[in-house]
C-alpha cells in the first residue's frame, strides 16, 4: 500500500507514487483518480492546471485528500495555488 500519491494534470493526468519513483499516465482525471484511490494511500495530493489570465501566469492549484476509515476520501483544508479555472 502506498502512503502518499500525487495526481497532477500535465499533458494528461500523471499518478506519482511518492517515494517509490513510480509514475503512470492517464488521459482523464477520472481514470487517474480511480487508479490512485485503488492503491489505497493515506493521502492523495491533486494538482489541477489554472490557465493563464492577464492577471496570473498558468500554474497548478493543489488540494489534498485524506483516506477515511471507511475507505473513501475527503478533502482536507490543505490547499494552495489559487482558485480553480472555470469549467
Amino acid at each position: 500500500m502506498a502512503n502518499f500519491i500525487r495526481v497532477v494534470h500535465r499533458q494528461g493526468w500523471d499518478v506519482e507514487q511518492v517515494g517509490e519513483e513510480r509514475k503512470r499516465s492517464f488521459p482523464t482525471r477520472d481514470e487517474a483518480m480511480a487508479f490512485a484511490t485503488g492503491e489505497e494511500p493515506d493521502w492523495i495530493e491533486v494538482g489541477e492546471v489554472v490557465y493563464e489570465t492577464p492577471e496570473v501566469p498558468q500554474h497548478h492549484r493543489w488540494s489534498t485528500l485524506r483516506r477515511r476509515p471507511d475507505g473513501t476520501y475527503q478533502e482536507t483544508g490543505l490547499k494552495w495555488g489559487g482558485k480553480p479555472a472555470p469549467r
